[in-house]
C-alpha cells in the first residue's frame, strides 16, 4: 500500500479499520493522510439472480437471516431479539453452523432467491467489524423489506434515510409488527458497480 499508486477500501470507514491494525509497533509504518491522497473506493453491488427455481416452503411469515453464524454478523443481538417470536414465524438462516432452533440450510442461488421472494423479510444484524455487505442487498431485488441494524457500513450501502434501520429491540419488534405496512416497498440503492467501474476508470487515467 506504501509503494502502489492507487489503493482501494470498500468505503472511507474501511480505512479507518485498516488503522487499527497499527496499534502494536510492526516493521512497517502508516501515514494514513499520504494514503488517503491516493485512495479511491470500491462499493460491490449483490448478483443478479438468475431465473428463480420453487421449492416447498411452509405455510408461516419467513424471517431470513442470510449472513454467517460468527459474532461480527450480530448472531447473538440476532438471537435476543427474536427469542420471543410466535408460532407464526419461522426463521431461516442460510448458514449451515446456526442452531437447529431455526431452520439452518444452504440452498442453491435459484432457489435461494425464490426464498427471499416469498419471505415476509430479511435482517441484518452486523453490529462489529465490517468494511462492505452484499447479503443486506439481496433482499431489495425482490422488493422485500430488509430489517437492518444501523451501522456506519449498512448507512454508506443502503443510504443514511433508509426507513427499515433498528438500534434497538422494541425498534426492531416494532419495524416487525408494521411489516405489513411495507407490502408495496421498493427501496432504491445507488449501482455500486458502476461506482467501482468510474472511480477505477478515473483512477487508470490519473495514474
Amino acid at each position: 500500500i506504501n509503494q502502489c499508486n492507487k489503493v482501494f477500501f470498500h468505503t472511507k470507514n474501511s480505512s479507518e479499520y485498516f488503522k487499527k491494525n497499527y496499534r502494536r509497533d510492526s516493521s512497517t509504518t502508516l501515514n494514513l493522510n499520504f494514503i488517503e491522497n491516493k485512495s479511491s473506493y470500491f462499493p460491490l453491488s449483490s448478483d443478479d439472480f438468475p431465473q428463480l427455481k420453487p421449492i416447498n416452503l411452509p405455510n408461516k411469515k419467513i424471517i431470513v437471516f442470510n449472513h454467517r453464524w460468527n459474532t461480527s454478523t450480530g448472531w447473538k443481538r440476532f438471537v435476543e431479539y427474536t427469542d420471543k417470536l410466535g408460532s407464526e414465524y419461522l426463521i431461516w438462516c442460510t448458514d449451515p453452523k446456526a442452531p437447529n432452533t431455526y431452520i439452518s440450510k444452504v440452498l442453491p442461488f435459484a432457489e435461494y432467491g425464490y426464498l427471499l421472494q416469498n419471505s415476509l423479510c430479511s435482517v441484518c444484524f452486523v453490529d462489529s467489524y465490517a468494511t462492505w455487505n452484499l447479503s443486506v442487498q439481496d433482499g431489495l431485488k425482490f422488493d422485500k423489506p430488509v430489517l437492518c441494524y444501523k451501522h456506519p457500513i449498512m448507512t454508506e450501502i443502503l443510504g443514511e434515510d433508509y426507513p427499515l434501520f433498528f438500534t434497538t429491540k422494541d425498534e426492531f419488534l416494532d419495524l416487525l409488527l408494521k411489516i405489513d405496512d411495507y407490502d408495496d416497498f421498493k427501496w432504491d440503492i445507488p449501482n455500486h458497480d458502476k461506482i467501482f467501474e468510474a472511480n477505477l476508470i478515473k483512477s487508470m487515467e490519473e495514474c
